[in-house]
């Protein structure tokens, strides 16, 4: 595997600090913790179990565990999910991003505000779905903002593909939701039609221009950027359906 590229150099916070945020992946499948980019002092780390109970880590790591969880897929340096992780105080939230200095940028803002309900996933959001949780389900996914890839022989980069909705409709609870937001509308278009696909899934989606819920009046650092130029934002919402 090539090395994980990104723009940002990590930020080296000591591991007593990531420990309390963030789980790293169980089964890496694309062997991200040799990538150049991952603190060496977390492989040291020996982690015992085959997969993790969020159950067990948001006690262990703030003592309660809320009723509700919310899982950002690709959740970059935070801002997301750390606003409406201060906005739902009595929801629980996970973050899922395989590049280490993002994760801990995030990281640092959760602790500048002191969250906890907030954790991280370090690896590929498939690995996590299909192998490192168990009897886990989530209230709501989300993906924001996610990479477009426009060029037609990049399609198969693209987050939203038929293996991971099969991954996320197997994490959700019934009635679920899966929410997807885009300035791109070709994305947008590529987003509805793979969700939709999935015959589990219901589109509840009544105005694609619309945020799904109130929640999503917290904008992204994407969106905010978007909307600097005047794009126009487009949402996606499927909710799982108890019936199959």
């Amino acid at each position: 595997m090539p090395p994980i590229q990104c723009r940002l150099k990590s930020l080296n916070i000591p591991i007593d600090r990531l420990k309390k945020r963030v789980l790293l992946a169980l089964h890496d499948s694309d062997k991200i913790n040799e990538a150049r980019y991952k603190n060496k002092s977390l492989d040291k780390e020996i982690i015992s179990t085959d997969f993790y109970s969020l159950k067990k880590e948001f006690q262990n790591r703030f003592d309660h565990f809320h009723s509700k969880t919310y899982l950002e897929i690709a959740c970059g340096t935070g801002d997301f999910i750390c606003t409406m992780a201060e906005k739902n105080p009595d929801i629980n939230f996970i973050g899922v991003d395989y590049a280490l200095p993002v994760i801990e940028r995030a990281v640092v803002k959760a602790e500048q505000a002191q969250l906890r309900n907030l954790l991280f996933y370090l690896g590929r959001v498939e690995d996590f779905l299909k192998y490192d949780i168990k009897d886990e389900t989530f209230d709501l996914v989300m993906i924001n903002f996610p990479d477009p890839w426009p060029k037609k022989r990049h399609y198969k980069r693209r987050i939203v593909q038929h293996p991971l909705i099969e991954n996320i409709a197997q994490g959700l609870t019934d009635k679920g939701t899966l929410i997807t937001a885009t300035d791109i509308n070709d994305l947008h278009l590529w987003n509805l039609e793979i969700i939709s696909s999935n015959k589990i899934f219901k589109d509840i989606q009544k105005n694609s221009l619309t945020p799904p819920i109130e929640a999503y009046h917290t904008a992204s650092i994407y969106e905010l950027k978007g909307r600097e130029f005047n794009r126009q934002i487009y949402y996606t919402c499927h909710l799982k359906s108890p019936s199959l």
